[in-house]
């Protein structure tokens, strides 16, 4: 699982925890909206843009269009 700021070029990968919650040790604040990329058996590694958005909350959940 990775993440993307908006306007960014690159992804950064998520840790995923024994308790399987995804973190991301950063200095820096994110700033929303964020991309969410990650990878499934059947589809390679889809993207979903802006599935996490501006002003989010820490602990929150975002639903998306994409079904796999």
């Amino acid at each position: 699982m990775d993440v993307k700021e908006k306007g960014a070029n690159d992804f950064t990968e998520l840790k995923e925890s024994p308790a399987n919650t995804w973190t991301l040790e950063s200095k820096a604040q994110l700033l929303g909206p964020l991309s969410v990329r990650f990878a499934a058996k059947s589809s390679g590694y889809p993207v979903v843009d802006d599935a996490i958005p501006a002003g989010f909350k820490v602990g929150s959940d975002y639903r998306t269009s994409l079904q796999l």
